[in-house]
């Protein structure tokens, strides 16, 4: 068995806040942001930060279930096997992924949030960031087809 191309060096949530309603009617509610922001040490090329904010809003006038956010960090570094004009790419679809499902695990039972791809997060071309965040359109299209079905 071989190591996986991106090791995890730590994650940890940073903010868990989730209210549940008190009515018996109150449904999961369409209503989410999500943001993204990733960086690299400026010292090694191989190590990233990705952290996650997922924000469930209430949907009046209807009861909503949760309401609340959570926030999740992970550190990363990318082995010597991908190309260092790769890493930034890979750490950013991957690294994502791991730390969506990290936030997913902890609230899926109360709220039904679906996997996504990180794919289409960074250009492949992109080159030196330390910092970005993005809000995700395509995750908020997501979700509101996904409860509509």
């Amino acid at each position: 068995m071989k190591p996986s191309a991106l090791q995890v060096d730590r994650m940890f949530f940073t903010r868990v806040a989730l209210v549940a309603s008190q009515d018996p009617a109150a449904k999961p509610s369409p209503q989410f942001e999500t943001s993204v922001a990733a960086g690299s040490n400026p010292a090694n090329q191989r190590q990233f930060q990705i952290t996650i904010t997922i924000k469930l809003l209430a949907d009046p006038p209807t009861p909503t279930a949760y309401v609340g956010d959570v926030e999740a960090t992970g550190f990363f570094t990318v082995a010597e096997v991908v190309p260092v004009e790769k890493c930034e790419h890979f750490a950013a679809v991957h690294g994502s992924t791991l730390v969506y499902g990290m936030i997913r695990e902890l609230i899926c039972n109360l709220t039904a949030l679906p996997n996504l791809s990180w794919h289409g997060l960074v250009p492949e071309k992109r080159k030196n960031f330390f910092l970005f965040r993005i809000c995700l359109r395509k995750i908020k299209q997501f979700f509101l087809l996904s409860y509509r079905t």
